[in-house]
This record gives C-alpha cells, structure tokens and sequence, in this order.
C-alpha cells in the first residue's frame, strides 16, 4: 500500500494481489514486494506453516470476499492520501481525560458536555 501513495489505482489493485499470492498465484506480484520473484527456487512464506501456499477453495472464496470491499474505488481513493490517525488519537486522548475509560459516565446528564469540553480544548 505505502509504495502506491497518491496512487489511488494503485492502492486498489496492492489488495487483490495478497489472496493469490497466499495461494501461489504470482503472477500480479510487484517485483518489489514479493520474494517468489527474486528468487522462485529459494522462496517460502515466511508467516505460513512450513513456508507452503495455502489451498482451498472456500478459504480463497472466503478470503477474496473479506478483501473486495477494500478493493472499491471509493475505498482507494480515501487511502491513497496515506494520512495518519495522529489527529484522531490526540482528540481521543483529550476526551479520554475528561471522561476516564475505568468510570461509566454514558449514564449521565453531563456526558455530552464532558466530550464537548475535550473537542473544545482539542479546537484550542
């Protein structure tokens, strides 16, 4: 995905390729990434039992389903930016001072205000 930055196409296309490499189908590996290209003889997975593709067709079918829905064009086009969460977990982190995880505070009349002073101490 990172080699693809502000290539939406790209970033498309880098999730189709995982399922079939899992499977032993390379033939839309990226010379860069894969390590069956580099040296076919040599090659093993490296986070599979034994180093061997996997097999089976409903585990592909299953698989290719999970991954078709980050393979949408709207999908691509919001990850080809490649930004971070850095924001979101900074806003997170400022509500989460004001409304403590170890208390339950979802009860409350003030729930809403304790958030509202987190986003606007984060708007600060």
């Amino acid at each position: 995905m990172a080699q693809n930055k502000a290539d939406s196409k790209g970033v498309g296309v880098a999730p189709r390729c995982i399922v079939p490499h899992e499977f032993g189908g390379r033939s839309n590996c990226a010379a860069t990434w894969c390590g069956f290209k580099t040296g076919p003889a040599s090659y093993k997975h490296k986070a599979l039992h034994y180093g061997k593709d996997l097999h089976g067709e409903k585990l592909l079918s299953a698989l290719d389903n999970i991954l078709k829905d980050y393979c949408s064009d709207a999908v691509a086009e919001r990850h080809s930016t490649m930004t971070n969460s850095q924001r979101n977990e900074s806003l997170n982190s400022v509500v989460g001072s004001k409304i403590p995880k170890v208390r339950f505070y979802g009860g409350i009349d003030t729930n809403d205000f304790h958030i509202a002073c987190g986003v606007a101490q984060t708007n600060l």
